[in-house]
């Protein structure tokens, strides 16, 4: 764990994969935050001197709105693509339950920069199911690569 400075963590970088941040969860956040509540550290994903964050946007924003200056960081090395194959991943399990409209941006997101992986593999990286990728592939045209 390292406590970077919130301006050297780079949240434009293409690695944010939900379809949108929820202004209410990020308000709920920064309430508890300053009322001394401990929250997991962000996932940053260091590529030379770049901070790449890969999951906690939303604790993020929160730490922002209430004027931190840094934070907790849970830091890996990797480069872009390391980083959004975590953020895709990231809250299958925890925090803010991903929508439909967040699986639909992941897949798309997977296909795009992971095409060339199985559905089952696109799947596992997404926390979706198979028939998921599948019909996302049909929505957009995209030919599904079989999977072995």
């Amino acid at each position: 764990m390292k406590k970077i400075k919130l301006d050297e963590i780079i949240i434009d970088g293409g690695t944010q994969t939900r379809a949108a941040l929820n202004e209410d969860t990020i308000s709920d956040y920064a309430e508890a935050m300053t009322e001394g509540a401990k929250f997991p550290t962000v996932v940053v994903f260091a590529s030379g001197t770049a901070y790449l964050l890969a999951d906690g946007f939303h604790r993020f924003m929160a730490a922002q709105r209430c004027g931190w200056v840094d934070i907790d960081c849970d830091v890996r090395k990797g480069s872009k693509q390391d980083a959004i194959k975590y953020s895709l991943g990231a809250n299958n399990v925890h925090g803010l339950r991903r929508t439909n409209a967040d699986k639909h941006r992941g897949v798309e997101i997977a296909l795009r920069e992971f095409g060339k992986l199985t559905d089952r593999a696109l799947a596992e990286m997404c926390g979706v199911s198979d028939h998921f990728i599948g019909d996302t592939h049909a929505r957009h045209g995209f030919k599904p690569i079989i999977n072995s």
